[in-house]
């Protein structure tokens, strides 16, 4: 028996081969955006983390070499972190020098990145029974640095924990805990 096969001269795609690769092509765009956007938020978030670390560690530098700042009223008695979040539309994120009390000079307002606020912040003694706070004071004294965390009231703690969240997307948080020994832990 003999198959004769008619030679088909026009090559190429059907319009439905061509609408199936374009659909399927559409939706791995899709995925892989949406991915993109997912990694961009995470990497907000450690950068926000990261520069909480460095003002932190900028605050003990400060008075590890107990910098001379221009305290007109007062004497410079060490640097500190405060951080108040009682109103969610204006936080309050400084780092400030202690010039004697009642005045503190502040020296720069932090900067967490945009798009990144604080979400909560929280004093423990133990790391595990976490009290929140509107406010917390981190504080360092001279020479060693002495590290203490307070709270509104004046209340001491051995933790502080400060949660970051990206202000359009308040699910994706990123913690930062710090002890009065010094450590800083991301998470």
């Amino acid at each position: 028996m003999l198959i004769f096969l008619r030679e088909n001269k026009n090559k190429g795609f059907t319009i439905a081969e061509l609408l199936i690769t374009m659909a399927i092509v559409a939706i791995l765009a899709g995925i892989m955006l949406v991915n993109v956007r997912g990694g961009e938020k995470d990497n907000l978030l450690k950068r926000g983390a990261n520069t909480m670390g460095q003002y932190l560690r900028k605050a003990s530098d400060l008075t590890t070499s107990f910098q001379e700042n221009d305290c007109s009223i007062g004497t410079l008695v060490g640097y500190g972190i405060r951080l108040n979040i009682s109103n969610p539309n204006i936080q309050v994120l400084n780092l400030f020098a202690d010039c004697g009390k009642p005045v503190e000079q502040i020296i720069e307002t932090l900067d967490l990145g945009k798009g990144i606020s604080v979400s909560s912040l929280a004093v423990s003694d133990n790391g595990i029974n976490w009290i929140a706070k509107n406010t917390v004071v981190i504080f360092f004294t001279p020479p060693d640095p002495i590290i203490s965390i307070q709270d509104s009231v004046g209340a001491e703690s051995n933790q502080a924990k400060i949660i970051l969240k990206v202000t359009e997307t308040p699910t994706k948080t990123r913690e930062i805990i710090f002890n009065k020994f010094g450590l800083i832990e991301i998470q």
